[in-house]
């Protein structure tokens, strides 16, 4: 996952750390880099920056939290099937 260190995201958030959470997370979920970086460049819905300073980007093999002030990937979950279909409007 380290390897996603200095990707920007579509909402300009360069990626500076991986936490140990989100490390975790891909992979006891299986969640591919390749799936992650998809999300963070090409996301079907960008979620609105909550108090906390996170962000929600919604792809299609992946959800990620990220910090936008700091450029930490927070945690990850693959993304439902269903909710791809309503996004891509099908």
């Amino acid at each position: 996952m380290q390897n996603l260190i200095g990707t920007v995201s579509t909402a300009g958030t360069k990626i500076q750390a991986v936490s140990p959470h989100f490390s975790s997370r891909a992979l006891s979920r299986e969640i591919s880099a390749e799936d992650i970086l998809d999300c963070l460049t090409n996301p079907l819905k960008l979620g609105s920056i909550r108090e906390d300073r996170s962000q929600q980007m919604i792809g299609e093999f992946a959800t990620v939290v990220l910090n936008v002030d700091s450029g930490k990937l927070v945690t990850v979950w693959k993304t439902k099937g269903a909710l791809v279909k309503k996004l891509k409007g099908e």
